[in-house]
């Protein structure tokens, strides 16, 4: 009955597989909230799906592996404080709007992490653009919390922080993921390691990757040498979602 309603596909394990250590990662800076955070979008996600499925292709829906890695994708872009409600109608609208109005699996043309992401983005910004929570630091760490401090909610991003003209922070923060941001973006590290699986796995194209970093380091570089930008290059290409929506 299971198999019967579910597409498992290896590609999309793989991802999963990707994932898994930013995602420890995440639970290590911030608290095991996140996995309650990525827990409930996984629900709301699969619920979604398969409902307007249903009523699309009747006996023949089946719950498809990729809506488990847009569920993960689209909790690891968030901030550690994002209200849970509000990614429940995130991954819902990303599910509903950008990929089962097109047909389901295979036959959208957005990416539903990245819409779903983009819509919370635009109507709740208050809730993606100022709580940023600071990361645990040594060991245990977030390991034996619930939350990386939930109600401090005025540490600036790395981003934010260049942009206001502030101190940058060290390289190996931004390397290593000793930094507030959203839950999946910190650690370049595990970024980078996740893209060699993938492309060591043939799971994702090289090409893509590398054309999207270059074409970035390109035009920083372009605007830091006329003055444009006052950030040097690497701070850019190390700070933010760059390297995690590329790879």
């Amino acid at each position: 009955m299971f198999k019967k309603h579910f597409m498992h596909q290896k590609m999309m394990t793989k991802v999963l597989i990707a994932l898994l250590p930013i995602l420890l990662m995440a639970i290590y800076q911030f608290g095991w909230r996140v996995v309650l955070l990525l827990a409930v979008v996984l629900v709301a996600g699969s619920a979604a799906e398969l409902f307007v499925m249903q009523q699309i292709q009747k006996d023949k829906v089946k719950l498809t592996e990729a809506c488990f890695v847009t569920c993960a994708l689209f909790t690891l872009s968030l901030p550690p404080a994002t209200p849970i409600w509000v990614a429940v109608v995130g991954i819902v609208f990303g599910i509903v709007f950008a990929k089962a109005a097109f047909g389901g699996f295979g036959y959208n043309i957005f990416n539903p992490a990245l819409v779903a992401r983009c819509f919370v983005y635009v109507a709740f910004p208050t809730h993606l653009t100022y709580n940023w929570t600071e990361p645990f630091r040594g060991f245990p760490a977030g390991l034996t919390a619930f939350s990386g401090g939930v109600d401090m909610l005025t540490h600036a991003t790395p981003m934010i922080g260049m942009k206001a003209g502030g101190e940058l922070p060290p390289l190996s923060d931004l390397f290593f993921g000793l930094t507030s941001g959203s839950l999946g973006e910190t650690s370049a590290l595990l970024i980078l390691l996740a893209a060699i699986y993938l492309i060591w796995t043939k799971t994702a194209s090289w090409k893509i990757m590398v054309s999207t970093v270059a074409s970035a380091g390109i035009l920083t570089t372009i605007f830091y040498l006329t003055g444009v930008t006052p950030t040097p290059p690497q701070y850019m290409l190390l700070s933010g979602g760059l390297l995690y929506a590329a790879v």
